[in-house]
């Protein structure tokens, strides 16, 4: 169980940001995906203090492989009135976060954008202008743990009765004999 990273540092003038991408494992050993963003400091260097967390799960890993495939041109819902995705949307009970990725309007580059809205607070916002070749890369980081991601229990815990798409486990069922499991 190695931890893997991917790394956009993007300083510009004292208004860049860093998104670093990463995996971690609880105590039972379940696989965890984070994003951490932190925006530059204006003397150089980035804001750790100022952070903003995001945790992955198996839908979001789905539209950003989608995004990254060509089949979307952004994350999440794509908004008819406003003409603009509405990104990757979590809700905790303290706060809730957007993680959006969007086309630019300059060809072969896309916004990436991680807020945060405490309640009660003002948002915080992050963003970075990443190539076609980063997005690419993005996607190979989360391609390398599909197969960790299907083995363990996010895929299942990240499912609800009302998602599109049933849950899907590597847990045998106990009742039923081993002969009729079609996965063995």
């Amino acid at each position: 169980m190695s931890r893997k990273s991917f790394e956009l540092w993007r300083p510009f003038q004292g208004k860049g940001a860093a998104f670093i991408f990463n995996t971690s494992y609880d105590k039972a050993g379940k696989l965890n995906i984070f994003l951490k963003s932190m925006p530059e400091k204006e003397g150089g260097g980035f804001d750790s203090a100022a952070s903003i967390n995001f945790k992955f799960g198996i839908a979001d890993i789905g539209e950003i492989l989608a995004l990254a495939d060509g089949k979307k041109s952004g994350l999440g819902t794509f908004k008819a009135e406003t003409k603009k995705w509405g990104g990757l949307f979590h809700k905790t009970p303290s706060s809730n976060s957007i993680l959006s990725i969007d086309e630019a309007q300059t060809p072969g580059k896309y916004n990436m954008r991680l807020s945060k809205k405490s309640n009660g607070g003002d948002a915080v916002a992050h963003n970075v202008q990443i190539s076609v070749a980063d997005l690419n890369l993005l996607k190979y980081f989360f391609v390398s743990l599909l197969d960790e991601v299907f083995s363990s229990d996010m895929v299942k815990e990240n499912s609800s009765p009302d998602s599109p798409s049933p849950a899907v486990s590597n847990k045998k069922n106990d009742s039923a004999p081993e002969d009729d499991d079609p996965f063995n």
